[in-house]
């Protein structure tokens, strides 16, 4: 549909250089000619002067440097903290707005982050502030002469969501007005009820205690849809974006949460903007996943995700701190800060020909649209739906009923299947052509798609995004901790229980189950299922085999036909049984094994340890210093990046260093050894080994049989080693450079003491050890 359009990025002055601290202040009418940008790290405010169709250009420069001769000195949780005082003047002249990140003395540090909030009301405007290192949320009146006078304090440690504020927003409700808190340490939302003095009063909570599957929360967003007022909420640790509502008493009821994807680009959501244009709602959210996503609120509560956009090597959407939104003349202009690149990048925003947003019921009904891009919503029964000219998107259920669309346009219009299951890939959709169309079919769901062209549609027509998925995650908070047995559908499901004892049970398709605190029975049934763990506050112990060692949130689980573990972001042992698992161990020193099967083990982030056992098994260190054993069975294994070793074990191993400095020894059969860029030391073991050094000065040696040595990188100035070079039994392989013996330049040398035949081409050498240049001769050779 393409709702971004890159403009270019911006790199005047303090944009020269990235800043994790910077922040874009925008008018809460989200109109003007201008935009501010404020480093503390670099002392600097920088106003911007913005253009139709123009790179915004700077209107001027202040200092802003932490000091401050005339500051404000309040109570924030147990101690005094300086604010200064343009910048709480700034923040009143941003009464009802989202809340800002200021600092105190401007130091720019996180120790020192300062979440602040202004509202007016009763003639007065009232500044809240919430130290993020610490504890509590404060209540000040704004005074005539600048300063602040106390009014109240509420919260603190471990209690009502108040410790770890990472981010303030207002909310006025049937004339109440309330302020909404975020908290990233006790993962949760809190709402007071403002008084008609300022003061504060706790009104409700909702978090990570009453089963609401957030980590971390960062951000919020305060937006009206439908005539409900709604809270979106961002969560780093669980990659999350949560929809609640607020009514008249302050109470917070989630109504809808998707989690970052494959699709998607907000892992590690930190950062939310919102704006209205043509009667919609649009909500964007970015974080460390290098890419910016944009969704629509529907007036249920629901997020249609529309289009996601993925940093270049132009823009600078890498770990995003900052988002801003102005509409200047016709255009919606979107700006970006980095916290790892430099400057600021533009987009324009083109919703383009907004549509309509149709919702069948519960029976047998025909939906449709007009001319604009429309969303039409399947309800239960067997519908039939049009969307009419534009690029229209068609959202079904999950109600093992067979729809019909009547005039689909592959790659402009687009299917939402995400409450089929968790689909994650158009792989997992049959598509079955047909004279005029096609019929896409996923467990007991299916659709009859009828081209608009009358021509059929394949499967080369249709991609992952095509098909809209964005995972979104069943909420029911706190009926959840109560109900003894949740169960999923035939699709795919992701069952999130609660705090208390559980039996979650998936049924068919491909689950991912996420127990909570509680010793919980997860039942996978039918399909490949996940226990899930990714949530938990601090490392566990998952073992398929034997569940009774099960340590931390993992405690006391059951596992019936449960065939994989994913971890925490800490330091997690995930263990597998005789059948084939998966195991993810995400960040953190993990320590994975597998059982009988053939198993994929993933470290992901962290110096992790990976042992395949018995079974074929493929094994990814990803990032870190990882060491990867395959033990019995012929396994695939892949160091990733960092300083790896890699060993094999008594099957015919393949075994990868990829990046970095690794260190890789072949095992007892005949395996295949490839230490990828870096230094790499390869060692052979007793079968009959190919070893393969990579780019890099590497260390080939032999073992007991006769081995292949393999170079097809012949970088210049490059030197690798083979030591114990057995003349007779191992051969030298060189690919992708010298067609012939007599292309090689050949000497003997001595290295250190020792004495080696150097063989050159191409400014590469090879130092072969174990050998004298007599007995080195073609028959030692191979080129193919």
């Amino acid at each position: 549909m393409g709702y971004f359009s890159y403009r270019g990025t911006v790199f005047d002055g303090v944009l020269a250089s990235a800043s994790v601290v910077a922040r874009l202040d925008a008018g809460n009418d989200r109109t003007g000619a201008d935009l501010v940008l404020t480093d503390n790290g670099a002392g600097t405010r920088v106003k911007f002067v913005l253009n139709e169709a123009a790179l915004p250009l700077v209107g001027g420069v202040r200092d802003y440097s932490p000091a401050l001769p005339n500051g404000l000195t309040v109570t924030l949780g147990d101690g005094p903290v300086t604010l200064s005082r343009d910048d709480v003047a700034a923040v009143a002249a941003m009464a009802e707005a989202d809340s800002q990140t200021i600092y105190a003395t401007r130091t720019g540090q996180a120790v020192d982050r300062v979440e602040a909030l202004a509202l007016s009301k009763g003639g007065a405007t009232f500044i809240y502030l919430a130290k993020t290192d610490g504890a509590g949320l404060s209540a000040f009146r704004l005074e005539a002469d600048g300063t602040l006078a106390p009014v109240t304090q509420v919260g603190g440690k471990n209690s009502l969501y108040s410790t770890g504020i990472t981010s303030l927003a207002h909310v006025s409700v049937e004339g109440q007005d309330f302020v909404i808190t975020a908290s990233a340490t006790e993962h949760g939302v809190s709402s007071f009820r403002v008084g008609g003095k300022g003061g504060l009063s706790a009104a409700a909570s909702v978090g990570a205690a009453e089963a609401l599957p957030v980590g971390g929360p960062q951000a919020l967003e305060v937006v009206s849809a439908g005539g409900r007022q709604y809270v979106i909420l961002a969560s780093a640790q669980s990659s999350s974006l949560t929809v609640l509502t607020v009514d008249g008493t302050g109470a917070l009821t989630p109504v809808s949460q998707v989690m970052d994807d494959l699709t998607t680009r907000f892992a590690g959501a930190s950062i939310l903007e919102s704006f209205s244009f043509g009667g919609r709602v649009f909500v964007l959210a970015g974080g460390n996943d290098d890419g910016l996503s944009l969704f629509t609120l529907l007036d249920d509560g629901r997020l249609m995700h529309l289009e996601t956009v993925m940093d270049t090597t132009e823009s600078s959407l890498s770990n995003i701190t900052d988002i801003a939104v102005r509409v200047v003349g016709a255009e919606v202009q979107l700006f970006v800060l980095s916290g790892a690149e430099a400057g600021m990048s533009q987009f324009t925003l083109s919703p383009g020909a907004l549509g309509d947003v149709l919702m069948g019921t519960h029976g047998d009904e025909a939906l449709t649209g007009g001319i604009g891009n429309d969303i039409l919503f399947d309800g239960a029964g067997q519908d039939v739906m049009a969307g009419g000219a534009g690029a229209d998107t068609f959202v079904l259920a999950a109600d093992g009923e067979s729809e019909k669309i009547t005039d689909f346009e592959a790659g402009k219009d687009r299917l939402d299947l995400s409450d089929w299951g968790m689909i994650r890939d158009i792989s997992a959709i049959t598509l079955t052509p047909r004279a005029a169309g096609a019929i896409l079919r996923y467990g007991d769901e299916s659709v009859v798609l009828k081209s608009a062209d009358g021509s059929p549609i394949t499967g080369a027509q249709l991609t992952t995004g095509d098909i809209l998925n964005v995972t979104r995650i069943s909420l029911a908070t706190e009926s959840l901790d109560g109900a003894p047995k949740l169960r999923g559908s035939t699709s795919g499901d992701r069952i999130v229980g609660g705090a208390r004892d559980q039996e979650l049970q998936g049924y068919r398709g491909d689950d991912i189950l996420t127990g909570g605190g509680g010793a919980d029975t997860l039942h996978g049934g039918i399909g490949t299922d996940i226990a899930d763990y990714s949530t938990s506050p601090a490392g566990v112990r998952a073992s398929l085999s034997r569940p009774a060692g099960n340590t931390g949130h993992a405690a006391g689980d059951r596992y019936i036909e449960i065939e994989g573990l994913s971890g925490s972001d800490h330091a997690d042992t995930l263990i597998g049984d005789e059948n084939a698992n998966t195991l993810d161990g995400r960040d953190g020193r993990d320590r994975l094994e597998g059982g009988g099967g053939g198993d994929l083990l993933r470290g992901g982030a962290g110096h992790d340890r990976l042992l395949g056992q018995g079974g074929n098994d493929t094994l990814h260190g990803d990032g870190g210093r990882d060491r990867i054993i395959g033990a019995a069975g012929s396994d695939l294994a892949y160091g990733g990046g960092g300083r790896d070793r890699l060993r094999g074990g008594g099957g015919g191993d393949t075994l990868f260093g990829e990046a970095g400095q690794d260190r890789i020894r072949a095992g007892k059969g005949r395996d295949t050894i490839d230490g990828g860029d870096g230094d790499d030391r390869l060692y052979g073991g007793g079968g009959r080994d190919r070893l393969t050094g990579g780019a890099g000065d590497d260390l080939l040696i032999g073992g007991a049989g006769a081995d292949t040595f393999i170079f097809d990188d012949f970088t210049r100035a490059e030197t690798d080693t083979i030591k114990a070079f057995d003349d007779g039994a191992d051969m030298i392989r060189l690919t992708d450079g010298p067609g012939a013996f007599t292309a090689l330049e050949i000497s003997e040398v001595t290295v250190g003491s020792s004495p080696f035949v150097q063989v050159t081409y191409a400014g590469h050498t090879i130092l072969v050890g174990g050998v004298s240049q007599a007995e080195l001769d073609m028959a030692d050779f191979t080129f193919a």
